[in-house]
């Protein structure tokens, strides 16, 4: 299952712990449980595990060497900062993944996750220019992504094992 929900910069510190400060999920059983993807994530330099603290700058607009985040039409709390999608495998999935000790399968869909994010940035990346005065949807293919898997189930949550993704994109 796939669900997603907007993330505000006005809320980019509590996005920040949720998904990055938590060392007993996010960066649970290897190095690859928090990583960057995405080209606008390498051309920023960011690569390899997720240091919090330049995520939650990111959130917040500032993507470092000397690259922010352009004004928002939105000046309140509806300034958009990141897209989080939510990958949930199936219960039988995440059974034998975690409980059953099968690291096949969480390599696997942790494979078939970054494909699912590499077609999207390829074909559906966007944003938003604007050029005397005037707003225009170019496709960039270019996405910041943040990949964090989370593999302990909240009460609400149906099925262990959630696999989080975040994308920030920028023209």
């Amino acid at each position: 299952m796939i669900s997603h929900s907007q993330i505000y910069r006005v809320r980019a510190a509590l996005g920040t712990h949720y998904y990055a400060d938590q060392a007993d999920d996010y960066y649970s059983r290897d190095g690859n449980a928090a990583t960057w993807q995405g080209e606008g994530a390498r051309r920023l330099g960011a690569v390899d595990a997720i240091d919090p603290a330049r995520f939650k700058a990111m959130l917040q607009g500032d993507f470092g060497h000397g690259i922010t985040a352009v004004q928002s039409v939105h000046k309140d709390a509806k300034a958009r900062a990141a897209l989080d999608l939510t990958f949930g495998a199936p219960k039988s999935i995440t059974l034998q993944a975690l409980i059953g000790g099968d690291d096949r399968l969480i390599q696997a869909n942790d494979d078939a996750i970054a494909t699912a994010l590499a077609y999207v940035e390829k074909h559906l990346a966007m944003g938003r220019r604007k050029e005397s005065g005037k707003s225009r949807v170019e496709h960039t293919g270019n996405l910041n992504i943040a990949r964090s898997r989370h593999e302990t189930a909240r009460p609400t949550e149906g099925a262990a094992g959630q696999y989080r993704r975040l994308g920030t994109g920028h023209p």
